[in-house]
C-alpha cells in the first residue's frame, strides 16, 4: 500500500469522524450555539490568540493543511478525537492559505 493511499484513507476517516462527533466534554465546557460550526464546517483555532475559523471540511483534504495539522498536533489521526483543532501558525498565514484554498 503506498503512502498517498494511506494518507488519503486516514484523512477520509478523520473527516468522517469530525463530521459525526461532538467535541469531548473533557476538553472544555459546552460551546454556545454561536460557536458551533455550520454543517459541513469544522472549527479551527489559529495562532497564539486562538482566533476561531470555520473551515469547510473539504479543505481538510488539502495536503498543505494536512501538513500544518500534523505539525501542530501529534497523533491527529488517532481514532479518538479529543477536542478542537488548533494550528500553530499566524492568523495572517492562515488567511493566505484560505485564499489559496478558495481558488
Amino acid at each position: 500500500m503506498n503512502l498517498a493511499r494511506i494518507v488519503r484513507e486516514k484523512t477520509s476517516t478523520f473527516v468522517k469522524k469530525l463530521s459525526k462527533s461532538q467535541y469531548s466534554k473533557k476538553s472544555y465546557t459546552a460551546l454556545s450555539k454561536s460557536q458551533l460550526p455550520k454543517k459541513g464546517y469544522i472549527n479551527v483555532y489559529v495562532g497564539q490568540e486562538r482566533k476561531l475559523y470555520q473551515v469547510p471540511l473539504k479543505y481538510l483534504l488539502n495536503p498543505t493543511l494536512q501538513q500544518l495539522i500534523k505539525k501542530s498536533e501529534s497523533d491527529v489521526f488517532d481514532a479518538k478525537i479529543d477536542g478542537p483543532i488548533e494550528l500553530a501558525c499566524t492568523t495572517n498565514t492562515f488567511d493566505q492559505l484560505l485564499k489559496i484554498f478558495k481558488k
